[in-house]
């Protein structure tokens, strides 16, 4: 990957707020020991795991709400997270194809998928994968960013610069948007452009502000 691209994982799918997941591990943990049929509380368990970094624990978890609920879409997303997250790719690749067969317009799914297939290094179906998410959810900021990194990864930093317009679009706070695009500028030899996208990011992210300026001033 080019130096600084950063590209954006989607977070799990959790009927829960987010913080004291600690807390929220015991409180599931609980009620499934009075309630051990209770899919929902499984499912729960698996976004708390994944939060605090148990990503073991969290298949463990997923894997015993599928017993459940086999057809639970949902489940295999944060499953797929899990997977992603430990470097088991093909078990990753998996569960979110069988996320999106239950789930035909999940969004996360497709964007989590395109990062799967980036990390096998097929980056015409990592583009095909977040290009099917924007048709699903047109401001799918994410989605568009990733398909940046992958267009710049096979050198059509053109393509890259317009995905990244997109997110930026639909998400004027995106600072991760704002850096690739500043990349690709200078890519391209548009030291100008990226030096406009520099002084944006200086207001939203003062350490991806950094690492752009530092590729400006080699």
């Amino acid at each position: 990957m080019p130096a600084g691209i950063t590209i954006v994982v989607l977070a799990i799918f959790a009927f829960m707020q987010t913080g004291h997941w600690q807390n929220s591990i015991k409180l599931c943990k609980h009620t499934l020991s009075v309630t051990r049929n209770n899919v929902l509380m499984y499912f729960n368990l698996t976004a708390a795991y994944i939060e605090t970094e148990q990503y073991e624990n969290a298949i463990e978890s997923c894997q015993k709400a599928l017993q459940l609920d086999p057809k639970y879409g949902d489940i295999y997303f944060n499953m797929g997270l899990a997977y992603l997250r430990l470097g088991y790719i093909d078990d990753a690749k998996k569960a979110l194809e069988k996320t999106i067969e239950l789930k035909p317009n999940d969004t996360g799914a497709y964007c989590n998928l395109g990062i799967v297939y980036s990390k096998m290094g097929r980056y015409e179906n990592e583009i095909e994968a977040y290009k099917k998410a924007v048709s699903i959810k047109a401001d799918a900021a994410e989605a568009y960013c990733n398909m940046g990194v992958a267009y710049g990864r096979m050198g059509r930093h053109n393509e890259a610069i317009e995905a990244y317009k997109n997110a930026i679009t639909y998400r004027s706070d995106l600072s991760e948007a704002y850096l690739n695009l500043g990349i690709s500028y200078l890519r391209i030899g548009n030291k100008g452009a990226a030096r406009e996208q520099y002084e944006i990011l200086k207001k939203l992210n003062e350490q991806d502000a950094n690492v752009l300026l530092s590729q400006i001033n080699k």
